[in-house]
């Protein structure tokens, strides 16, 4: 399976959190006098806490698939900390900056909406307005939900703290694969995030979430070891079909309401484990062919996920202010939430058209391919754009012009190009 499918699955995951914040704060959740198909919709997209943890399976196979190829079992400190804050703090810092902005703008025209007031969203998503100098110190460490609040309205900011702890975290990874093994390693790290998981339940503390989602981080690690190893099986193909069924079983058992978070972070991420090695481990056969296919048609969407992500939620939150400073209420119609989205994705690309493009720039003797990285670390895009880049970045690239045009354009010929069938 080619690496490359990486980056759209990312950019799916990144979609369906925007599309997922989007009908929360711009949709009033109705269509005409028919309620049902507004509530299929609703329940649909109420999934996008599990979104994220598709993004920490990734994460962790790139990180870790960099030092399989290499086989060490020892880590630089110094560079892999380099690394890692050279790749995330360029769209961080313009994240930060435009959340202030656009928050500001909000505040004063709807203070309200600011404040936490719930009548004025329905779906599963919330919108803060802590702009505290601390605030802002502990996003800047990456310590959003652990220890302060996020920044502003900037919500998914909570997830690289996370990242931040699985990095942290990391040597001891890679410490027992190379004195126990991956498999042995995983078991062990099952037992820590499980114990996590129930002490969770009982008492409040801010590393217990972290150490719960650490399995589904170190997973892909072990898939990773695995890929790089070359261990194929054909049996993992049923494996990957048993839990794309499984995906389908915890959504339609986890309606919005006191049974949504039913299943837990544990449950959800290990289907997604097991999917993901059935994707790169399984023999190739016609069902991966085409989810490869389909997955690349989606690949400029995971080129700039990781400022799309960071970038989108108080865009959003400042879309709806500006509504309700003249309704009562977002539309029962989905014109403001598709306009959100597609706006949203415009601005992910600006973004990383000014913090990412140059910011992730390395010495040649560094580069590595584009399936080796996580969304937070990947390749320079300018490294790939002459052969592997999508048209729309290419262009974007070669002309220094704003890429919303080429986005809108280029993406959906490429969706025409990939769906229709060949001569």
């Amino acid at each position: 399976m080619n690496l490359r499918v990486l980056d759209g699955l990312r950019g799916l995951a990144a979609l369906y959190v925007l599309m997922h914040h989007a009908c929360g704060l711009l949709w009033g959740g109705s269509l005409a006098d028919d309620p049902a198909p507004a509530l299929l919709l609703r329940n649909i997209f109420s999934f996008g806490h599990q979104a994220v943890l598709l993004f920490f399976l990734i994460s962790g196979f790139c990180i870790h698939y960099r030092q399989a190829l290499s086989g060490a079992h020892s880590l630089d400190p110094r560079a892999f900390g380099w690394r890692r804050a050279r790749r995330l703090y360029p769209p961080l810092l313009l994240a930060l900056a435009v959340t202030a902005l656009f928050d500001w703008i909000g505040m004063a025209v709807t203070p309200s909406f600011y404040s936490g007031a719930s009548a004025y969203w329905s779906g599963p998503v919330s919108v803060g307005a802590s702009h505290t100098p601390l605030t802002l110190v502990g996003n800047l460490i990456f310590q959003a939900r652990l220890v302060v609040a996020e920044f502003g309205s900037n919500s998914p900011l909570w997830s690289l703290a996370f990242e931040f702890w699985f990095y942290l975290l990391y040597p001891l990874v890679l410490a027992g694969f190379g004195r126990f093994g991956s498999t042995r390693t995983l078991v062990a790290i099952v037992s820590v995030s499980s114990i996590a998981s129930l002490a969770g339940r009982m008492v409040s503390w801010w590393a217990l979430p972290v150490l719960t989602a650490w399995v589904i981080w170190a997973a892909g690690a072990v898939i990773a070891e695995a890929y790089v190893a070359q261990r194929r099986s054909g049996a993992l193909q049923w494996v990957g079909l048993a839990s794309v069924g499984g995906f389908v079983a915890l959504a339609w058992l986890s309606p919005i309401g006191e049974q949504h978070e039913r299943f837990g972070d544990l449950t959800w991420g290990a289907l997604m484990a097991l999917a993901l090695a059935a994707l790169l481990l399984a023999q190739r056969n016609r069902v991966s062919a085409v989810v490869e296919r389909v997955c690349l048609v989606f690949r400029p969407l995971g080129e700039i996920s990781y400022s799309l992500y960071v970038l989108h939620y108080p865009w959003l939150a400042l879309l709806a202010a500006l509504w309700l400073a003249g309704h009562e209420a977002t539309p029962g119609g989905m014109e403001l939430a598709v306009f959100g989205i597609v706006s949203s994705i415009g601005l992910g690309a600006l973004g990383w058209f000014i913090a990412e493009r140059r910011a992730t720039a390395v010495p040649a003797r560094g580069r590595v391919a584009i399936g080796q990285l996580s969304m937070m670390s990947r390749p320079p895009l300018s490294r790939l754009m002459k052969k592997r880049s999508p048209l729309w970045i290419r262009r974007a690239h070669h002309e220094r012009g704003p890429l919303v045009l080429s986005l809108s354009k280029d993406f959906f010929i490429s969706l025409l190009h990939a769906v229709a069938p060949g001569p």
